[in-house]
């Protein structure tokens, strides 16, 4: 995958060689940014490699700064080549996730007579500040819950005000039927068909915006942020339990407007 989150920019499979520009050994601790290959050609020598796999999107990482750019592919070595080609120790890592109710310190305990003869080898416990993380993340996810309930509320008022002006300013022509002997049970068939059609409209238009506005995010995620992971997966339960709420609210508030004018004369209704 390239910088800007795009595949097929380089065409390489395994079992076809390569060849690397790598660092003299007798310069390997002696010149300085020598892994930014910022320093003479003479500190360094081209070595040839065998690609043994291609990945999609790499999420190796290691301390030492090696290329620079977006024209820079990853390309992951085993420890001992990566020593004796780059004079990189300890760049083998291994990370281990435990179970949500997992206990952390007694993995730990478990694991280190495992890495007791291993020399320079270090074992780090990160579940206390991935739970820090993860309460603040929680707090931050309260405030847009909080957030998303008053533009809901706020939504949901000006969808009933909206469904009230619509039928108040239809007035003088529901007047009309009622004059020409419409009945009462037909007169709200027709406000709820009514009401359905407008909750539909709103509901589908919500929907294609919800398309049209992943697809967008999504892009600019890959392509711009460089997300490595992006989820296409749209939320389908909560979208149509919106539309509902949409088409219930729209009927509602049609059949309530339509309710206080069967209240009202006719005369008046018709009055111009």
């Amino acid at each position: 995958m390239g910088g800007g989150g795009y595949y097929d920019g380089i065409r390489l499979h395994p079992g076809d060689k390569i060849t690397l520009k790598v660092p003299k050994h007798s310069s390997l601790h002696s010149v300085p940014d020598l892994l930014k290959f910022q320093s003479g050609s003479s500190h360094y020598t081209e070595k040839e490699f065998t690609i043994a796999a291609v990945i999609s999107r790499c999420v190796g990482e290691n301390d030492a700064f090696i290329g620079s750019g977006t024209s820079t592919a990853s390309i992951l070595m085993p420890q001992q080549l990566m020593e004796s080609s780059f004079g990189i120790q300890d760049y083998q890592n291994v990370n281990i996730s435990l179970s949500k109710h997992a206990d952390s310190a007694a993995a730990v305990k478990a694991l280190r007579p495992y890495f007791s003869g291993l020399r320079k080898c270090v074992l780090h416990d990160y579940s206390g500040s991935i739970q820090e993380k993860q309460r603040l993340l929680m707090q931050k996810t309260y405030f847009f819950y909080g957030i998303a309930a008053i533009l809901f509320l706020t939504s949901l008022l000006h969808a009933t005000n909206s469904m009230k002006h619509q039928i108040l300013a239809r007035r003088y022509e529901f007047g009309v039927l009622r004059t020409m002997g419409i009945t009462r049970q037909n007169f709200r068939r027709m406000l709820v068909t009514q009401g359905l059609f407008y909750g539909l409209c709103a509901s589908g238009s919500m929907l294609l915006l919800t398309l049209l506005c992943q697809r967008i995010l999504e892009g600019i995620l890959q392509h711009v942020v460089r997300y490595i992971i992006v989820s296409q997966a749209i939320p389908w339960i909560p979208c149509f339990a919106m539309a509902a709420i949409n088409t219930a609210t729209c009927t509602l508030a049609v059949m309530a407007c339509g309710k206080e004018l069967l209240h009202e004369n006719i005369i008046e209704e018709i009055k111009l």
